[in-house]
């Protein structure tokens, strides 16, 4: 697979913006991911080193969404909040080779727009049971 990144890295300047290493602490801060895999950088700094690394190439897009679709509904069956919170943890702590799972940050954001989502509709239909 092609992405083209090696010849994109090869013509960085520093002095167009500034890069972001996918490495980094607070790395989150810098992109948001969707459910469809699609990534937008927060910051500058992020925009640039989307457009420098191709992070927004349909191959790295359609990975992204199937690993998302992977956690989000594992057997077809969607998560409550609680599972996907613990997921979220989960998520956070490196297996044995200390890894993290590939695309975690965009997998932790979409469980935790997820999570947030179900809590606030549990909240309406208990609010709404008691009226």
């Amino acid at each position: 697979m092609n992405f083209s990144g090696t010849t994109k890295k090869a013509d960085f300047d520093p002095s167009q913006g500034g890069f972001v290493s996918p490495l980094s602490i607070g790395v989150e801060s810098h992109f948001t991911f969707s459910a469809d895999g699609a990534i937008q950088g927060t910051t500058a700094d992020g925009a640039h080193t989307i457009q420098i690394l191709a992070l927004d190439h349909a191959s790295l897009v359609n990975d992204r969404a199937a690993a998302i679709k992977g956690w989000l509904s594992p057997k077809g069956k969607p998560l409550g909040a609680q599972q996907a919170r613990r997921l979220i943890q989960a998520l956070q702590v490196p297996d044995a080779q200390d890894c993290l799972q590939p695309y975690c940050e965009a997998i932790i954001q979409v469980l935790s727009k997820h999570a947030t989502r179900e809590e606030r509709r549990a909240a309406r239909l208990k609010h709404k049971g008691k009226s």
